[in-house]
């Protein structure tokens, strides 16, 4: 029977609240390109009834409540993945670690932007509309540093693999 038959897929590194909150993408989950379900950060996992056989399966991720043309984040490779009548194939998604250097950039490009906002010391000297182009050029490099390391191609920002399941003799010893 087919309902026995089924896909989970879990989004890795949202174990709490918290976590939930700092990780704004939103995934939708497609097998045969039919979007099947979507994980939110509040919702991790989805588990969804298909019929045995061959199927493939992708994630796309997106900014979660964006209403921006650009809130596409990223997709994952296609897996083609054969599934046995009674089998539930598990699957884990989520964001590849970017480059180290991404938040300090982004970090330092903010504070500048600020500082040439506010104009605090020194900075305040200089003429007021000066001031104001330079923030809205540091505002520019801060959001050009956000996008350092990303890459349109599938695969490379998002990732969907095959969840491994340990044994219980494998949680005992650690490995």
């Amino acid at each position: 029977m087919s309902d026995e038959t089924s896909i989970t897929v879990n989004q890795e590194g949202v174990n709490s609240f918290a976590a939930a909150l700092w990780n704004p993408q939103q995934y939708e989950i497609f097998i045969d390109d039919q979007k099947i379900g979507e994980l939110d950060g509040y919702t991790n996992h989805k588990t969804c009834a298909i019929s045995p056989g061959r199927h493939s399966a992708y994630v796309r991720a997106y900014a979660r409540n964006s209403v921006s043309f650009t809130r596409v984040y990223g997709y994952s490779q296609t897996l083609e993945v054969t599934v046995s009548r009674g089998e539930d194939k598990r699957f884990s998604c989520g964001r590849m670690k970017g480059p180290p250097a991404r938040k300090p950039l982004v970090l330092t490009a903010a504070l500048i932007t600020v500082l040439l906002f506010l104009g605090p010391g020194p900075i305040g000297d200089l003429p007021q509309r000066t001031r104001y182009a330079s923030a809205m050029v540091m505002a520019l490099v801060t959001m050009a540093c956000s996008w350092y390391g990303h890459s349109a191609t599938p695969g490379t920002t998002i990732y969907l693999k095959e969840a491994q399941i340990k044994t219980c003799a494998q949680w005992h010893h650690g490995s």
